[in-house]
C-alpha cells in the first residue's frame, strides 16, 4: 500500500514543460489559459516612440488650423446672408474693413518689433488690392450677369474645399 502511494504521487506529479509566450497556436499542456510567467513583461519597452511636443507650438498649430475653418465659417456666413438680402453691401463692406482693421490692430500687438519698411509693405500692397478690386468690379459684375447661380454655387463650394486641401498646418 505504501508503495503505491510512492508509485501514485510519483505520478501525479507531471514534469512541468517551460511556459513560453505563445501568440497564436492554442494552449500549453500544463498551464492555464491564462497563465502568464514572470518573464512575460521583461521584453515589454514602454513608450519607446514617444514624440516629445513643445506645447506653443501645439497651440500655435491648432490656432492656424482654427483659423481656417473659422475663414471658412464666414465665408459660408457671408455668403448665405447675402443671397438672403439679410446683409447689405455697404455693410458687408464696413464688416471687411473692421475685420482688416482689427487683424492689423492685432498683428501689431502680437508682434515683437514690426519694422516700418514692412508696415509701409503691408499697407501698398492693401492699397493696391483694394484699388484693383474697386477699378475692376464693374467689370466682374458684367462677367458675372450671365453666369448661372447654379455655376457660382458649384465653384464657391469647389474653391473653398480646395482652401481647406491647400492649407499650410504651421503658424501663419
Amino acid at each position: 500500500m505504501i508503495q503505491m502511494e510512492v508509485s501514485i504521487s510519483g505520478s501525479s506529479s507531471p514534469t512541468h514543460s517551460k511556459w513560453r509566450k505563445v501568440v497564436y497556436g492554442g494552449m500549453q499542456p500544463g498551464f492555464g489559459d491564462n497563465h502568464t510567467d514572470e518573464s512575460f513583461l521583461e521584453e515589454m519597452i514602454m513608450n519607446a516612440n514617444v514624440v516629445k511636443r513643445d506645447l506653443l507650438k501645439v497651440v500655435l498649430d491648432a490656432v492656424s488650423i482654427s483659423q481656417y475653418l473659422c475663414i471658412v465659417a464666414l465665408v459660408v456666413l457671408v455668403w448665405t446672408y447675402t443671397l438672403t438680402n439679410t446683409l447689405t453691401e455697404k455693410y458687408l463692406l464696413l464688416l471687411n474693413v473692421s475685420l482688416l482693421g482689427s487683424g492689423f490692430f492685432i498683428l501689431l500687438l502680437t508682434a515683437d518689433m514690426i519694422p516700418f519698411n514692412l508696415l509701409l509693405n503691408y499697407l501698398l500692397k492693401n492699397t493696391f488690392f483694394i484699388t484693383a478690386l474697386y477699378m475692376l468690379s464693374p467689370i466682374y459684375h458684367t462677367l458675372t450677369r450671365s453666369i448661372s447661380s447654379n455655376s457660382i454655387w458649384a465653384l464657391t463650394a469647389s474653391l473653398l474645399m480646395l482652401h481647406l486641401f491647400t492649407i499650410t498646418q504651421g503658424p501663419l
